[in-house]
């Protein structure tokens, strides 16, 4: 697909990643892998599953009253891991197509937060993306939107329109989400990578797929699923449209004719979970096809999304490892990467 600043692509010289892809190929050593989380997963209780943490450079963080802080251990940890990549990084701005996701959710729980009345908010922001989190409220409050993405700050006014007439949140997550994407095609047809572009169209199309199922098994085969689909994938809504209107056998079918064989499952009927899981495997996959290359862009990338599925796996383990799940179940949850 063409760039769509229309502007000549910045070149990747594989060459001026030589070093670069060798110290990630080392930190790939020591970073969590899947079988560390299935390690984790099998640990008696959280205590235990927090002891494995420094194995793997993690150090647990621990809030005020002496409890396990999943978040803020995750947060520090990737926030971290990106300004050690970034720092050594040729074209640093390769990485705004994974960073943007940050300003999304942040943008989104500004929003949120300043509508309730709340106080507390600013503690849920993430500081990962290309807006540092101390600078996203004052922005907000400023309409000073300029310095975030150009979709999602062209979207911001749009969204905090919507939640103020209908009071419904996911109006800006939808709203914010698409201008999300919208800034990460923009990032990646920067840089004449297939790579990158593929990372972002297969999110697309897999979060697509979930928001077909989703309202297929409400009833709404078009209405919804339409003012809900997200531009920019390779699956075009009308592909959905006509596959959706034959039922779900018939849609995933068409999926899997299209290399999109996420419906899959071993029960009788698939469950949202499940679908959701197969989808983010599908993801993985493809971000693991960074293998085959020698030295590039590709490692660096590659690397950053598995620590952070990493990290989402590592906390959902310490919230089943609380409340008592079964290391079975666990399991269930856990995509090879």
């Amino acid at each position: 697909m063409a760039n769509v600043n229309n502007k000549k692509a910045e070149k990747v010289r594989e060459d001026d990643y030589i070093y670069l892809s060798s110290m990630v190929r080392t930190r790939e050593n020591r970073r969590i892998s899947y079988d560390a989380l299935m390690r984790m997963a099998d640990a008696k209780d959280q205590s235990d599953m927090l002891k494995m943490l420094p194995e793997y450079s993690v150090e647990p963080i621990y809030s005020e009253n002496g409890s396990f802080d999943a978040e803020e251990t995750v947060n520090h940890y990737l926030a971290e891991e990106f300004k050690v990549i970034i720092k050594s990084m040729p074209q640093p701005r390769i990485l705004d197509f994974l960073r943007v996701s940050y300003d999304c959710h942040n943008l989104k729980t500004v929003i949120k937060g300043m509508a309730r009345g709340s106080e507390d908010f600013e503690d849920l922001l993430i500081d990962l993306g290309t807006v540092p989190a101390d600078k996203v409220c004052d922005a907000v409050k400023r309409h000073e939107l300029d310095i975030f993405p150009k979709n999602m700050a062209n979207a911001f006014l749009k969204a905090e329109s919507a939640f103020a007439k209908s009071g419904d949140p996911k109006l800006i997550d939808s709203i914010l989400d698409e201008a999300c994407y919208a800034d990460m095609l923009e990032t990646v047809d920067s840089y004449n990578k297939e790579y990158f572009r593929r990372l972002v169209e297969i999110k697309i199309d897999t979060t697509n797929i979930l928001t077909a199922v989703r309202t297929m098994r409400m009833r709404d085969t078009t209405g919804l699923f339409a003012s809900m689909f997200i531009r920019g994938g390779s699956l075009e809504r009308k592909f959905f449209e006509k596959a959706m209107l034959s039922g779900e056998e018939a849609l995933f079918a068409a999926l899997a004719a299209k290399g999109y064989g996420v419906g899959k499952t071993d029960d009788d009927k698939l469950s949202l979970t499940v679908l959701a899981k197969n989808c983010e495997d599908m993801y993985m996959k493809y971000v693991d096809s960074a293998k085959s290359v020698t030295f590039g862009a590709e490692i660096c990338v590659a690397y950053l999304i598995k620590a952070s599925y990493a990290l989402k796996m590592l906390r959902m383990i310490a919230a089943s490892k609380q409340t008592g799940v079964s290391p079975a179940k666990i399991k269930e949850s856990i995509g090879k990467f």
